[in-house]
């Protein structure tokens, strides 16, 4: 069965949703066509439209798969070295992954923990064709009566917890992020988002698990029908990093992971409440990846019970939903995780799970405070950068151009908004970039930063900036205080409507036990046109 209109039936498309844009699904039918002119077809038409060096993060597997198609299709010029150091990159990392899995699956093992893999860990051992599935990090599942355990045999192993409070979670979420020097762990006791299992529903999910050894280590991966139930219920969920590795990864289990018990599946899927990801799953496969399934699988999924709830659910997850921060725009969501936790917790207040799976400190209160402000400076900001777009229709001078710091998609390798006592700001990491809408008339860059990292000390020397590729000549970055000042020429814009702006330097470690390492806190990013409007009049909130 194919949808019949695939143009509007997968919306909304990436940033505003989980579906593939229109160039990440050339991307995907490039490397996962079997129609491999096709997919040629598609690379073509794909690589004249995208620049490798600006590929949105999470695209790493897709690109891995690449290599081998390329060679096979002739075709070299296309940013070769670039592709092959992406390439070797990533496959490092992957080594120190299979390292570090190995390291942790033996601390487990060695205090008699039961260790299911999920995710990419799970999916190179036997999917993934020469193992090409990265990671960002390891997912690893232990029964629910042996979580006191694996925290200790993990912490005993080197490994922080991220959260603040790792008894208290069990009861309400899924798993625990973990970290240990620059690699992550998601400690697992459940396997979907904001679902608990009953006891009886766990235990059937690890008898229909499969054996599997990690460098000789007995584990354990998830049976066909659930790795695919897992996989569709992850993917299919709003992240301002595209998450269509998802799609990636159900296309190889249904090749390689043997064959799929459907009548299971759909069993499964109705169980757990997750037919409509599945369901939309296979319809793309099927329309833009030219999947071949079982006559009637499809069918047997639709009719399958969907209730309201579950259909208002899945609308809202696979969106964006409204907000400056995300405890706003995750908020919707966990309305229904909720309702589920509350079923088998029944003492749980909704304050007290917001506060746990948001891990703030200190009770939901305290923190909606500053929650409250940072969303209330973003709506003053639109409504300002609104009536200054109105205003300028009717003027002729240009007047300067706010780049919000509340818009996710176009702000990569920064911390989320956040209210401290200099405003809101975001913090940056050491290596981050945002992308600006730029054009010829703008002759600065103006980015306004809060008074807390040392400086000019540390930052002085230590801080440089690209844009488009370009490094930005020392001589034209301007200190004064607390403002960086960028001059720049038309010469230095590429053709696309956004420019990207390239910000390194030096990390700073957060005081007071704050695992993030930090770059610069920016309050505002301005662009500043050849005829700018007096200061007083152009200031004002972020757009």
């Amino acid at each position: 069965m194919s949808p019949r209109d695939p143009e509007r039936y997968f919306k909304p498309e990436w940033p505003r949703g989980c579906w593939p844009s229109p160039d990440q699904r050339l991307l995907l039918q490039a490397c996962l066509l079997e129609d491999e002119s096709l997919a040629q077809a598609s690379f073509l038409k794909w690589s004249e439209r995208t620049d490798l060096f600006f590929l949105e993060d999470g695209l790493g597997t897709l690109l891995m798969l690449l290599p081998d198609r390329l060679a096979r299709w002739h075709i070299d010029g296309y940013d070769d070295r670039r592709l092959r150091g992406i390439v070797r990159y990533y496959w490092v990392r992957h080594q120190m992954f299979r390292r570090d899995l190995r390291i942790v699956a033996g601390q487990l093992q060695a205090a008699g923990i039961d260790i299911l893999l999920l995710k990419g860990a799970a999916l190179n051992l036997r999917i993934y064709p020469k193992s090409t599935r990265l990671m960002s990090d390891l997912d690893i599942v232990v029964p629910r009566h042996q979580i006191e355990k694996a925290v200790s045999a993990l912490v005993a192993g080197g490994w922080n917890s991220m959260f603040r409070s790792v008894k208290s979670l069990p009861s309400v979420t899924h798993g625990c992020h973990f970290k240990r020097g620059d690699t992550e762990l998601d400690l697992h006791w459940d396997f979907f988002h904001g679902r608990p299992l009953t006891a009886e529903q766990q235990s059937r999910i690890w008898s229909e698990s499969d054996t599997a050894e990690v460098d000789g280590i007995p584990v354990r991966t998830l049976s066909p029908e659930c790795q695919t139930l897992h996989t569709c219920e992850h993917g299919l969920r709003y992240n301002e990093t595209p998450p269509l590795r998802w799609i990636a990864d159900t296309f190889f289990i249904l090749k390689n992971a043997g064959e799929i018990d459907w009548q299971r599946l759909r069993i499964h899927a109705n169980e757990f409440g997750l037919v409509e990801p599945v369901v939309r799953t296979l319809e793309y496969l099927q329309q833009w990846l030219g999947v071949s399934l079982p006559p009637g699988a499809v069918d047997m999924m639709i009719k399958s019970r969907v209730s309201p709830s579950e259909r208002l659910e899945f609308a809202i997850v696979t969106r964006r939903m409204p907000g400056a921060h995300p405890f706003w725009r995750e908020l919707p969501g966990r309305i229904f995780d909720f309702r589920r936790a509350r079923k088998q917790q029944p003492q749980l207040t909704f304050g007290g799970y917001l506060a746990l799976v948001n891990n703030l400190d200190g009770s939901l209160r305290s923190n909606l405070k500053n929650l409250s402000k940072i969303q209330l400076n973003a709506i003053a900001g639109a409504l300002t950068s609104f009536a200054r777009r109105a205003t300028s229709v009717f003027d002729k001078s240009r007047p300067t151009h706010i780049v919000s710091i509340f818009t996710d998609e176009r702000w990569h390798g920064w911390f989320p908004p956040e209210e401290t006592d200099f405003g809101s700001l975001r913090w940056s990491t050491p290596h981050a970039s945002v992308q600006l809408p730029t054009a010829p008339h703008h002759k600065k860059i103006v980015i306004e930063m809060a008074p807390i990292r040392p400086w000019p000390g540390d930052l002085h020397d230590r801080l440089s900036f690209r844009l488009n590729r370009l490094s930005i000549d020392r001589k034209t970055v301007h200190f004064d205080d607390w403002r960086i000042t960028i001059d720049i020429d038309a010469g230095m814009f590429s053709e696309n409507t956004l420019q990207r702006l390239e910000i390194r330097c030096e990390p700073l470690i957060a005081p007071g036990g704050d695992p993030r390492k930090l770059g610069i806190p920016v309050k505002q990013i301005s662009l500043i046109g050849d005829a700018p409007r007096d200061p007083a009049v152009v200031a004002g909130p972020p757009e």
